[in-house]
């Protein structure tokens, strides 16, 4: 994990390969090798992204948690995430990278994919374990969505390709579901939940009342609250303080932006508040947090140069 940037990097699929398509299926490997300055270091994705370990080991950080991913397991991010990968030796399966714009083709198809658990911003999505007939399921879908992508650029390839790829992500959503043990959420009016979700993104360092989202949506405090309880089973105002408190751990993690410019760009004015905050829910000031998070990747990779140096002495 790198912490020396002040800006967290975005990664675009038009970064890949100098694609410029909305989806793409690479081989892992290569992914990794041919975008290793990009992929290695702490970024923030904007796309969805699915990725299936076919061999190897090591860890993948998603946001400020590690997860540690072996052959046969997969994992998704939605678009927002910040990623970055740990390995001794590259992993070898396939990465899935589908933007925004590619999936929002129908009414309701935007609101759709960010209501499933595998990329709703507000669940912690863990790397899954497959077992042989799971692996063997996702890579037959995976393989034939790659090769229909290759197969030429008219609209009838390109509705296969919507179509394989919606059945691909309701595929991973039941094994997570199943595996992570999500509790589905109850209907809601998921018009305005959606409305919420998005202005939340890029109004969350704007205001954290649910007055003020209340009113953006036009509708009363009290049934935001009523609808956010329905859907995601919290209040409005804990799913605000959750995206704020988000981005706080990611901009403590990633950045070396001080606890102040933290505060100030999340929309604290006095430091204190927001050490308050912060200390509030996490039960650590920011400083605390950014100082384990920093003695956790350390010890992190002195245990990688130690068993190293042990697989270079057994060699010996």
């Amino acid at each position: 994990m790198n912490t020396t940037t002040d800006k967290i990097a975005r990664l675009e699929i038009s970064d890949l390969e100098n694609s410029s398509s909305s989806v793409l299926v690479l081989p892992l490997e290569e992914y990794l090798r041919e975008n290793g300055d990009k992929a290695l270091k702490p970024h923030r994705i904007s796309f969805y992204q699915m990725v299936i370990i076919a061999e190897g080991e090591g860890n993948v950080w998603i946001d400020s948690v590690k997860y540690n991913y072996n052959s046969k397991s997969a994992f998704t991010a939605s678009k927002g995430r910040i990623i970055s990968f740990e390995y001794e030796k590259t992993p070898k399966g396939y990465v899935m990278l589908f933007s925004e714009e590619f999936i929002n083709r129908n009414p309701g198809d935007l609101e759709w994919i960010n209501n499933l658990n595998s990329f709703d911003l507000s669940v912690e999505v863990p790397v899954i374990r497959l077992s042989d007939a799971e692996y063997v399921e996702l890579l037959v879908f995976l393989k034939k969505i790659k090769s229909e992508i290759e197969s030429g650029s008219d609209y009838i390839t390109e509705e296969i390709v919507f179509s394989l790829l919606k059945a691909f992500i309701l595929i991973a959503e039941r094994l997570n579901s199943r595996k992570a043990g999500f509790i589905v959420k109850g209907s809601g009016d998921k018009n305005y939940i959606f409305e919420f979700r998005k202005k939340l993104e890029t109004m969350y360092s704007n205001s954290r009342t649910v007055n003020y989202y209340a009113t953006q949506l036009g509708i009363t405090p009290r049934k935001l609250n009523q609808l956010t309880y329905s859907s995601c089973g919290i209040s409005a105002k804990q799913l605000i303080e959750d995206r704020v408190l988000l981005e706080t751990k990611r901009l403590l993690t990633h950045t070396r932006m001080t606890v102040k410019e933290i505060g100030h760009s999340l929309g604290f004015n006095d430091p204190t508040n927001f050490n308050k905050f912060f200390k509030r829910y996490i039960k650590q000031t920011p400083q605390e947090f950014r100082e384990l998070s920093k003695k956790t990747v350390n010890s992190h990779k002195k245990t990688d140069i130690d068993h190293f140096q042990i697989l270079n002495n057994s060699d010996n």
